[in-house]
Protein backbone atom coordinates (compact mmCIF):
# COMPACT_ATOMS: atom_id res chain seq x y z
CA UNK A 1 0.00 0.00 0.00
CA UNK A 2 1.01 3.09 -0.58
CA UNK A 3 1.42 5.47 1.86
CA UNK A 4 0.36 9.74 1.44
CA UNK A 5 2.36 11.89 3.03
CA UNK A 6 0.44 13.97 5.54
CA UNK A 7 0.36 17.53 4.54
CA UNK A 8 1.33 20.11 7.98
CA UNK A 9 -1.04 22.55 8.70
CA UNK A 10 0.30 26.00 8.25
CA UNK A 11 0.49 26.88 11.64
CA UNK A 12 1.67 30.94 10.64
CA UNK A 13 5.78 30.37 11.80
CA UNK A 14 5.83 31.15 7.71
CA UNK A 15 4.74 34.61 8.49
CA UNK A 16 6.55 35.10 11.34
CA UNK A 17 9.81 34.18 9.66
CA UNK A 18 9.36 36.96 6.89
CA UNK A 19 8.64 39.38 9.00
CA UNK A 20 11.82 38.57 10.89
CA UNK A 21 13.43 38.43 7.24
CA UNK A 22 12.42 42.26 6.21
CA UNK A 23 13.11 43.74 9.64
CA UNK A 24 16.68 42.14 9.60
CA UNK A 25 16.80 43.44 5.87
CA UNK A 26 15.76 46.86 6.41
CA UNK A 27 18.62 46.88 9.52
CA UNK A 28 21.73 45.98 7.02
CA UNK A 29 20.52 48.62 3.95
CA UNK A 30 20.21 51.44 7.49
CA UNK A 31 23.68 50.00 8.31
CA UNK A 32 25.00 50.41 4.69
CA UNK A 33 24.01 54.25 4.73
CA UNK A 34 25.16 55.02 7.89
CA UNK A 35 28.54 53.45 6.45
CA UNK A 36 28.35 55.18 3.21
CA UNK A 37 27.29 58.46 5.49
CA UNK A 38 30.42 57.79 7.39
CA UNK A 39 32.88 57.60 4.21
CA UNK A 40 31.27 60.68 2.47
CA UNK A 41 32.17 62.65 6.05
CA UNK A 42 34.99 61.07 6.38
CA UNK A 43 35.92 62.46 3.09
CA UNK A 44 34.45 66.11 3.28
CA UNK A 45 36.14 66.34 5.85
CA UNK A 46 39.81 65.03 4.31
CA UNK A 47 38.47 67.58 1.91
CA UNK A 48 38.07 70.48 4.54
CA UNK A 49 41.59 69.69 5.29
CA UNK A 50 42.84 69.71 2.33
CA UNK A 51 41.10 73.02 1.53
CA UNK A 52 42.65 74.49 4.75
CA UNK A 53 46.56 72.97 3.74
CA UNK A 54 46.00 74.77 0.07
CA UNK A 55 45.08 77.87 1.61
CA UNK A 56 48.42 78.30 3.49
CA UNK A 57 50.33 76.46 0.68
CA UNK A 58 52.43 78.92 -1.24
CA UNK A 59 51.37 77.53 -4.52
CA UNK A 60 47.96 76.93 -5.81
CA UNK A 61 47.22 73.83 -8.25
CA UNK A 62 46.19 74.13 -12.06
CA UNK A 63 44.11 71.65 -14.24
CA UNK A 64 45.84 70.38 -17.31
CA UNK A 65 42.62 72.44 -19.19
CA UNK A 66 41.85 75.49 -17.12
CA UNK A 67 42.98 78.64 -17.86
CA UNK A 68 44.95 80.25 -15.01
CA UNK A 69 44.05 84.22 -14.33
CA UNK A 70 46.55 87.12 -14.64
CA UNK A 71 45.44 87.77 -10.80
CA UNK A 72 46.17 83.46 -9.66
CA UNK A 73 49.75 84.32 -11.21
CA UNK A 74 50.03 87.99 -9.75
CA UNK A 75 49.35 86.37 -6.55
CA UNK A 76 52.47 84.01 -6.63
CA UNK A 77 54.88 84.50 -3.72
CA UNK A 78 58.16 82.87 -5.52
CA UNK A 79 59.61 84.17 -7.86
CA UNK A 80 59.43 82.17 -10.51
CA UNK A 81 57.33 79.05 -10.69
CA UNK A 82 58.03 75.13 -10.23
CA UNK A 83 58.98 73.23 -13.07
CA UNK A 84 55.08 71.04 -12.99
CA UNK A 85 53.05 74.44 -13.07
CA UNK A 86 55.03 76.09 -16.08
CA UNK A 87 54.09 72.55 -17.87
CA UNK A 88 50.52 72.33 -16.90
CA UNK A 89 50.32 76.29 -17.95
CA UNK A 90 51.80 75.39 -21.46
CA UNK A 91 48.98 72.68 -21.80
CA UNK A 92 46.55 75.49 -20.94
CA UNK A 93 48.00 78.19 -23.38
CA UNK A 94 48.70 75.30 -26.18
CA UNK A 95 52.21 76.85 -26.08
CA UNK A 96 55.88 75.58 -25.07
CA UNK A 97 57.17 77.58 -21.90
CA UNK A 98 60.73 76.93 -21.29
CA UNK A 99 61.59 75.77 -17.84
CA UNK A 100 62.59 78.78 -14.83
CA UNK A 101 60.51 81.49 -16.72
CA UNK A 102 59.46 84.37 -14.72
CA UNK A 103 55.85 85.50 -13.55
CA UNK A 104 55.93 88.69 -15.69
CA UNK A 105 56.95 86.65 -19.22
CA UNK A 106 53.85 84.06 -18.24
CA UNK A 107 51.56 86.83 -17.70
CA UNK A 108 52.33 88.39 -21.08
CA UNK A 109 52.53 85.00 -22.61
CA UNK A 110 48.82 84.93 -21.12
CA UNK A 111 47.45 88.08 -21.97
CA UNK A 112 48.61 87.71 -25.61
CA UNK A 113 47.09 84.44 -26.28
CA UNK A 114 43.84 84.08 -24.27
CA UNK A 115 41.39 87.26 -25.28
CA UNK A 116 38.95 86.56 -22.51
CA UNK A 117 41.21 88.01 -19.94
CA UNK A 118 41.22 91.76 -19.78
CA UNK A 119 43.84 93.62 -21.22
CA UNK A 120 44.83 95.43 -18.18
CA UNK A 121 44.79 93.97 -14.66
CA UNK A 122 42.51 94.92 -11.56
CA UNK A 123 41.55 98.38 -11.21
CA UNK A 124 40.90 100.37 -8.08
CA UNK A 125 38.61 99.77 -5.77
CA UNK A 126 35.35 100.67 -7.30
CA UNK A 127 35.81 100.88 -11.10
CA UNK A 128 34.77 98.31 -13.11
CA UNK A 129 37.72 96.07 -15.57
CA UNK A 130 36.44 97.54 -18.56
CA UNK A 131 35.19 100.49 -19.72
CA UNK A 132 31.51 101.23 -21.05
CA UNK A 133 31.55 102.06 -24.99
CA UNK A 134 31.63 105.79 -25.85
CA UNK A 135 27.97 107.23 -26.23
CA UNK A 136 26.55 107.96 -29.60
CA UNK A 137 25.85 111.96 -30.11
CA UNK A 138 22.35 110.71 -30.94
CA UNK A 139 22.09 108.87 -27.30
CA UNK A 140 24.28 111.89 -25.50
CA UNK A 141 21.57 114.51 -26.84
CA UNK A 142 18.66 112.21 -25.61
CA UNK A 143 20.55 112.44 -22.13
CA UNK A 144 20.88 116.14 -21.92
CA UNK A 145 17.13 116.58 -23.19
CA UNK A 146 15.90 114.02 -20.63
CA UNK A 147 17.21 115.60 -17.74
CA UNK A 148 16.36 119.15 -18.76
CA UNK A 149 12.79 117.31 -19.39
CA UNK A 150 12.93 116.22 -15.81
CA UNK A 151 14.39 119.35 -14.41
CA UNK A 152 11.46 121.85 -15.77
CA UNK A 153 8.78 119.15 -14.46
CA UNK A 154 10.40 118.93 -10.82
CA UNK A 155 10.46 122.80 -10.84
CA UNK A 156 7.21 123.36 -11.78
CA UNK A 157 5.48 120.67 -9.87
CA UNK A 158 7.69 122.30 -6.98
CA UNK A 159 6.47 126.10 -7.59
CA UNK A 160 2.55 124.18 -7.90
CA UNK A 161 2.76 122.60 -4.99
CA UNK A 162 4.14 125.77 -3.14
CA UNK A 163 1.51 127.90 -4.40
CA UNK A 164 -1.28 125.79 -3.10
CA UNK A 165 0.00 125.19 -0.05
CA UNK A 166 0.32 128.92 0.51
CA UNK A 167 -2.63 130.11 -0.97
CA UNK A 168 -4.33 127.19 1.41
CA UNK A 169 -2.18 128.67 4.67
CA UNK A 170 -0.31 125.25 5.09
CA UNK A 171 3.52 125.00 6.41
CA UNK A 172 6.30 123.81 4.54
CA UNK A 173 7.04 121.42 6.84
CA UNK A 174 3.46 119.12 5.19
CA UNK A 175 5.68 118.20 2.30
CA UNK A 176 8.22 116.09 4.65
CA UNK A 177 5.69 115.00 7.17
CA UNK A 178 3.22 113.20 4.06
CA UNK A 179 6.45 112.09 1.99
CA UNK A 180 6.01 114.21 -0.83
CA UNK A 181 9.46 115.52 -0.13
CA UNK A 182 10.91 112.37 -0.76
CA UNK A 183 9.30 112.18 -4.06
CA UNK A 184 11.23 115.55 -4.87
CA UNK A 185 14.45 114.03 -3.77
CA UNK A 186 14.33 110.40 -6.09
CA UNK A 187 13.61 113.10 -9.21
CA UNK A 188 16.60 114.88 -7.95
CA UNK A 189 18.80 111.20 -7.57
CA UNK A 190 17.67 110.50 -11.45
CA UNK A 191 18.76 113.74 -12.09
CA UNK A 192 22.33 112.80 -10.80
CA UNK A 193 22.79 109.42 -12.29
CA UNK A 194 21.88 111.16 -15.40
CA UNK A 195 24.76 113.45 -15.09
CA UNK A 196 26.73 110.32 -13.76
CA UNK A 197 26.66 108.43 -16.76
CA UNK A 198 27.24 111.55 -19.03
CA UNK A 199 30.40 112.31 -17.08
CA UNK A 200 31.79 109.08 -17.81
CA UNK A 201 31.67 109.09 -21.36
CA UNK A 202 32.73 112.81 -21.19
CA UNK A 203 36.08 111.67 -19.75
CA UNK A 204 37.20 109.98 -23.41
CA UNK A 205 36.17 113.55 -25.42
CA UNK A 206 39.65 115.84 -25.23
CA UNK A 207 37.40 118.51 -26.04
CA UNK A 208 36.19 118.39 -22.83
CA UNK A 209 39.69 117.02 -20.44
CA UNK A 210 41.65 119.81 -22.81
CA UNK A 211 39.75 122.60 -22.38
CA UNK A 212 35.67 122.74 -21.27
CA UNK A 213 36.33 121.54 -17.89
CA UNK A 214 39.08 123.71 -17.15
CA UNK A 215 36.69 127.27 -17.41
CA UNK A 216 34.50 128.47 -14.56
CA UNK A 217 30.84 128.20 -15.19
CA UNK A 218 30.88 125.20 -18.13
CA UNK A 219 29.34 122.61 -16.03
CA UNK A 220 29.03 118.73 -17.16
CA UNK A 221 25.32 118.81 -18.13
CA UNK A 222 26.03 122.62 -19.81
CA UNK A 223 29.47 120.56 -21.78
CA UNK A 224 27.65 117.44 -23.06
CA UNK A 225 24.36 119.95 -24.71
CA UNK A 226 27.26 122.04 -26.31
CA UNK A 227 28.93 118.55 -27.46
CA UNK A 228 25.71 117.01 -28.26
CA UNK A 229 24.06 119.93 -30.23
CA UNK A 230 26.82 121.01 -32.17
CA UNK A 231 27.96 117.37 -32.78
CA UNK A 232 31.24 117.97 -34.58
CA UNK A 233 33.40 121.15 -35.50
CA UNK A 234 33.25 119.96 -39.52
CA UNK A 235 29.57 120.82 -40.05
CA UNK A 236 30.42 125.03 -39.09
CA UNK A 237 33.57 126.11 -41.47
CA UNK A 238 33.31 129.57 -39.88
CA UNK A 239 32.57 131.02 -36.74
CA UNK A 240 29.34 132.41 -38.02
CA UNK A 241 27.36 129.53 -39.00
CA UNK A 242 28.10 128.20 -35.38
CA UNK A 243 26.55 131.44 -34.12
CA UNK A 244 23.54 131.28 -36.68
CA UNK A 245 23.03 128.13 -35.27
CA UNK A 246 22.69 128.86 -31.86
CA UNK A 247 20.48 131.96 -32.64
CA UNK A 248 23.25 134.32 -31.74
CA UNK A 249 23.49 135.26 -35.40
CA UNK A 250 21.48 137.84 -37.45
CA UNK A 251 18.74 137.86 -39.73
CA UNK A 252 18.38 140.57 -42.34
CA UNK A 253 15.01 143.14 -42.43
CA UNK A 254 13.58 145.76 -45.23
CA UNK A 255 13.16 148.91 -43.73
CA UNK A 256 11.30 150.32 -46.37
CA UNK A 257 8.87 147.48 -46.90
CA UNK A 258 7.34 148.26 -43.90
CA UNK A 259 9.77 145.88 -41.81
CA UNK A 260 9.82 142.82 -44.20
CA UNK A 261 11.63 140.33 -43.17
CA UNK A 262 13.88 138.43 -45.63
CA UNK A 263 13.50 134.70 -46.41
CA UNK A 264 14.18 131.69 -48.64
CA UNK A 265 11.05 130.12 -49.73
CA UNK A 266 11.02 126.56 -48.60
CA UNK A 267 8.91 123.12 -48.45
CA UNK A 268 8.04 121.23 -45.72
CA UNK A 269 7.06 117.54 -46.05
CA UNK A 270 3.78 116.64 -43.87
CA UNK A 271 2.26 112.82 -44.01
CA UNK A 272 -1.59 112.56 -43.68
CA UNK A 273 -3.78 109.87 -42.11
CA UNK A 274 -3.37 107.34 -45.03
CA UNK A 275 0.61 107.66 -45.38
CA UNK A 276 0.23 109.82 -48.36
CA UNK A 277 3.27 112.90 -47.98
CA UNK A 278 2.40 116.41 -49.45
CA UNK A 279 5.07 119.34 -49.31
CA UNK A 280 3.74 122.60 -47.89
CA UNK A 281 4.99 125.71 -48.74
CA UNK A 282 6.93 127.72 -45.80
CA UNK A 283 8.96 131.20 -45.35
CA UNK A 284 12.17 131.04 -43.76
CA UNK A 285 14.24 133.78 -42.06
CA UNK A 286 17.44 134.18 -43.32
CA UNK A 287 20.97 136.16 -43.25
CA UNK A 288 21.94 134.90 -46.29
CA UNK A 289 20.03 137.09 -48.43
CA UNK A 290 20.76 140.57 -49.12
CA UNK A 291 17.82 141.77 -51.51
CA UNK A 292 14.62 142.42 -50.17
CA UNK A 293 11.82 139.88 -51.31
CA UNK A 294 9.55 142.65 -52.22
CA UNK A 295 11.19 145.18 -53.66
CA UNK A 296 14.64 143.57 -54.93
CA UNK A 297 16.93 146.17 -54.02
CA UNK A 298 19.43 146.02 -51.42
CA UNK A 299 19.42 149.83 -49.86
CA UNK A 300 17.50 149.79 -47.30
CA UNK A 301 18.48 146.30 -45.93
CA UNK A 302 19.69 146.06 -42.26
CA UNK A 303 21.08 143.57 -39.89
CA UNK A 304 18.91 142.36 -37.22
CA UNK A 305 19.41 140.01 -34.26
CA UNK A 306 17.85 136.93 -34.35
CA UNK A 307 14.27 136.63 -32.85
CA UNK A 308 11.22 134.82 -33.50
CA UNK A 309 8.52 136.10 -36.39
CA UNK A 310 4.74 135.25 -36.80
CA UNK A 311 4.44 133.59 -39.91
CA UNK A 312 8.21 132.85 -40.37
CA UNK A 313 10.27 129.64 -39.59
CA UNK A 314 13.26 129.93 -37.56
CA UNK A 315 16.79 129.47 -38.78
CA UNK A 316 18.30 128.90 -35.40
CA UNK A 317 18.09 125.47 -32.85
CA UNK A 318 16.02 126.73 -29.90
CA UNK A 319 17.06 123.86 -27.75
CA UNK A 320 20.69 125.70 -28.66
CA UNK A 321 19.92 129.00 -28.32
CA UNK A 322 18.47 128.42 -24.40
CA UNK A 323 21.63 126.49 -23.97
CA UNK A 324 23.62 129.23 -24.71
CA UNK A 325 21.24 131.67 -22.29
CA UNK A 326 22.48 129.27 -19.35
CA UNK A 327 26.04 129.04 -20.25
CA UNK A 328 25.54 132.91 -20.36
CA UNK A 329 24.21 132.90 -16.87
CA UNK A 330 26.37 130.60 -15.79
CA UNK A 331 29.45 132.96 -16.52
CA UNK A 332 27.55 135.61 -14.66
CA UNK A 333 26.90 133.50 -11.58
CA UNK A 334 30.81 133.02 -11.15
CA UNK A 335 33.46 135.34 -9.63
CA UNK A 336 35.53 137.79 -11.30
CA UNK A 337 38.67 136.83 -9.72
CA UNK A 338 38.22 133.49 -10.96
CA UNK A 339 36.41 133.53 -14.38
CA UNK A 340 37.49 135.20 -17.42
CA UNK A 341 34.82 135.69 -18.88
CA UNK A 342 32.86 137.41 -16.08
CA UNK A 343 35.61 139.35 -16.08
CA UNK A 344 34.63 140.08 -20.06
CA UNK A 345 31.43 140.51 -19.29
CA UNK A 346 32.38 143.55 -16.54
CA UNK A 347 34.21 145.02 -19.04
CA UNK A 348 31.96 144.96 -21.71
CA UNK A 349 28.95 146.55 -19.04
CA UNK A 350 31.28 149.11 -17.96
CA UNK A 351 31.61 150.19 -21.81
CA UNK A 352 28.09 150.07 -22.68
CA UNK A 353 26.88 151.81 -19.73
CA UNK A 354 29.24 154.86 -20.58
CA UNK A 355 28.15 154.86 -23.90
CA UNK A 356 24.34 154.36 -22.62
CA UNK A 357 23.95 156.49 -19.48
CA UNK A 358 20.11 156.73 -19.85
CA UNK A 359 17.74 154.79 -21.62
CA UNK A 360 16.35 156.76 -24.78
CA UNK A 361 12.73 156.85 -26.81
CA UNK A 362 13.83 155.01 -30.04
CA UNK A 363 12.31 153.72 -32.64
CA UNK A 364 12.41 149.92 -33.24
CA UNK A 365 10.71 148.02 -36.02
CA UNK A 366 8.27 150.92 -36.40
CA UNK A 367 7.36 151.86 -32.93
CA UNK A 368 8.99 154.23 -30.31
CA UNK A 369 10.23 151.87 -27.63
CA UNK A 370 12.91 152.56 -24.76
CA UNK A 371 16.18 151.18 -25.62
CA UNK A 372 19.15 150.52 -23.88
CA UNK A 373 17.44 150.44 -20.37
CA UNK A 374 19.07 148.22 -17.19
CA UNK A 375 17.63 144.36 -18.94
CA UNK A 376 18.47 145.56 -22.51
CA UNK A 377 21.83 146.77 -21.28
CA UNK A 378 22.89 143.29 -19.27
CA UNK A 379 21.32 140.62 -21.99
CA UNK A 380 23.57 142.59 -25.14
CA UNK A 381 26.54 142.91 -22.86
CA UNK A 382 26.10 138.80 -21.81
CA UNK A 383 25.33 138.00 -25.42
CA UNK A 384 28.50 139.38 -26.57
CA UNK A 385 30.39 137.29 -23.89
CA UNK A 386 28.57 134.36 -24.94
CA UNK A 387 29.68 134.78 -29.09
CA UNK A 388 33.29 135.19 -27.91
CA UNK A 389 33.17 131.80 -25.59
CA UNK A 390 31.80 129.96 -28.52
CA UNK A 391 34.79 132.05 -31.05
CA UNK A 392 36.94 130.15 -29.10
CA UNK A 393 35.06 126.86 -28.41
CA UNK A 394 35.30 126.30 -32.32
CA UNK A 395 38.82 127.69 -32.48
CA UNK A 396 40.03 125.29 -29.99
CA UNK A 397 37.52 122.16 -31.28
CA UNK A 398 39.27 122.39 -35.15
CA UNK A 399 42.44 122.22 -34.14
CA UNK A 400 42.12 119.71 -31.74
CA UNK A 401 40.09 117.71 -34.51
CA UNK A 402 42.95 118.76 -37.44
CA UNK A 403 40.76 121.56 -38.89
CA UNK A 404 41.70 124.61 -40.61
CA UNK A 405 41.06 127.92 -38.78
CA UNK A 406 41.18 131.46 -40.15
CA UNK A 407 41.65 133.94 -37.89
CA UNK A 408 38.13 135.88 -36.02
CA UNK A 409 37.19 139.12 -37.73
CA UNK A 410 38.86 142.17 -35.71
CA UNK A 411 36.37 145.19 -35.55
CA UNK A 412 37.96 148.19 -36.23
CA UNK A 413 37.29 151.84 -34.69
CA UNK A 414 35.30 154.60 -36.51
CA UNK A 415 39.21 155.76 -37.03
CA UNK A 416 40.47 152.68 -38.59
CA UNK A 417 42.68 151.99 -35.90
CA UNK A 418 42.18 148.59 -33.76
CA UNK A 419 42.77 150.06 -30.11
CA UNK A 420 42.85 147.00 -27.05
CA UNK A 421 39.56 146.68 -27.01
CA UNK A 422 39.23 145.34 -30.17
CA UNK A 423 42.05 142.84 -30.13
CA UNK A 424 41.27 139.27 -31.12
CA UNK A 425 40.37 137.60 -27.17
CA UNK A 426 42.71 134.52 -27.50
CA UNK A 427 40.85 131.15 -25.89
CA UNK A 428 41.84 131.29 -22.60
CA UNK A 429 41.08 128.93 -19.33
CA UNK A 430 40.52 129.82 -15.53
CA UNK A 431 42.52 126.03 -14.49
CA UNK A 432 45.76 124.80 -16.23
CA UNK A 433 46.92 125.77 -19.65
CA UNK A 434 45.80 125.21 -22.81
CA UNK A 435 47.96 121.67 -24.49
CA UNK A 436 50.71 122.95 -26.75
CA UNK A 437 49.23 121.84 -29.76
CA UNK A 438 46.67 124.58 -29.53
CA UNK A 439 48.82 126.75 -28.42
CA UNK A 440 50.98 125.99 -31.83
CA UNK A 441 48.52 126.84 -34.19
CA UNK A 442 46.74 129.79 -32.46
CA UNK A 443 50.22 131.53 -32.37
CA UNK A 444 50.95 130.71 -36.34
CA UNK A 445 47.62 133.03 -36.61
CA UNK A 446 49.05 135.73 -34.32
CA UNK A 447 45.43 134.80 -32.03
CA UNK A 448 47.89 133.47 -29.07
CA UNK A 449 51.24 135.39 -28.57
CA UNK A 450 53.35 133.31 -26.12
CA UNK A 451 53.26 136.56 -23.51
CA UNK A 452 50.02 137.27 -23.86
CA UNK A 453 48.09 138.88 -21.02
CA UNK A 454 44.74 140.44 -21.00
CA UNK A 455 45.93 143.29 -19.38
CA UNK A 456 42.91 145.38 -19.96
CA UNK A 457 40.37 143.11 -17.83
CA UNK A 458 39.77 144.21 -14.24
CA UNK A 459 39.65 141.41 -12.33
CA UNK A 460 37.62 143.35 -9.77
CA UNK A 461 33.62 142.18 -8.04
CA UNK A 462 31.16 144.63 -8.94
CA UNK A 463 29.62 146.76 -5.91
CA UNK A 464 27.05 144.82 -3.88
CA UNK A 465 24.48 146.85 -5.03
CA UNK A 466 25.62 146.72 -8.73
CA UNK A 467 25.86 142.75 -8.34
CA UNK A 468 23.03 142.68 -6.59
CA UNK A 469 20.97 143.99 -9.69
CA UNK A 470 22.76 141.88 -12.03
CA UNK A 471 22.07 138.61 -10.64
CA UNK A 472 18.30 139.57 -10.08
CA UNK A 473 18.26 140.59 -14.19
CA UNK A 474 20.36 137.34 -14.87
CA UNK A 475 17.88 135.37 -13.09
CA UNK A 476 15.01 136.33 -15.83
CA UNK A 477 14.50 133.80 -18.40
CA UNK A 478 13.87 135.07 -22.06
CA UNK A 479 10.70 135.12 -23.38
CA UNK A 480 11.20 132.27 -25.92
CA UNK A 481 12.59 130.06 -23.62
CA UNK A 482 10.43 127.04 -22.61
CA UNK A 483 8.20 127.08 -19.18
CA UNK A 484 10.85 125.96 -16.06
CA UNK A 485 14.23 127.14 -17.87
CA UNK A 486 16.48 127.94 -15.07
CA UNK A 487 20.16 128.48 -14.35
CA UNK A 488 21.90 125.89 -13.28
CA UNK A 489 23.49 125.29 -9.98
CA UNK A 490 27.54 126.17 -9.11
CA UNK A 491 28.00 123.39 -6.84
CA UNK A 492 26.80 121.11 -9.26
CA UNK A 493 29.50 119.17 -10.51
CA UNK A 494 30.81 119.09 -6.93
CA UNK A 495 27.48 117.32 -5.98
CA UNK A 496 28.16 114.78 -8.51
CA UNK A 497 31.53 114.11 -7.65
CA UNK A 498 30.95 113.29 -3.74
CA UNK A 499 28.17 110.95 -5.07
CA UNK A 500 30.61 109.31 -7.68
Amino acid sequence: MVTKKSKKKSTGKRRSTSKRSTTSRKKKTVTKKTKVRSKTTKKSKVSKVNNKTTKKSKTVDVTDCSMPSVNLVERKTTKELSDKEIQKIAKGLNKKVKEGKSITAIIKDISVTNTGLPETGPTEKGEKLTEPPAIPLTVLRILVEMYYDFQNTRIRTGNRAAMNLKRNGIDKDALEKYGVETLFNTSKKFERDIIKIISRDLKHRRIFTDYLQNIKGISVILSAGLIAWLMTPANYENVSKVWQNAGLGSNEICTECDWLWLYDDILIPKTNVDGKITNTKAKRLTGKRHTCNKCGTSEHVKHMTQRKVTGYQINWNPKLKTLMWKVGGSFVLQKVTKSMYRAVYNEKRLKRNKQYPQGEQVEVLGKKRLQHNAKHLFEMCKRETTKLFLQNLWLVWRIMEGLPITKPYERKSKTGSTSHTHEVFPPVVDDGELPEDVKIALDKLGIYPKDFIPYWLKREDLPKAIEKETQELNAIPPDDAPEGTVLPDIDEDDEVDEAD
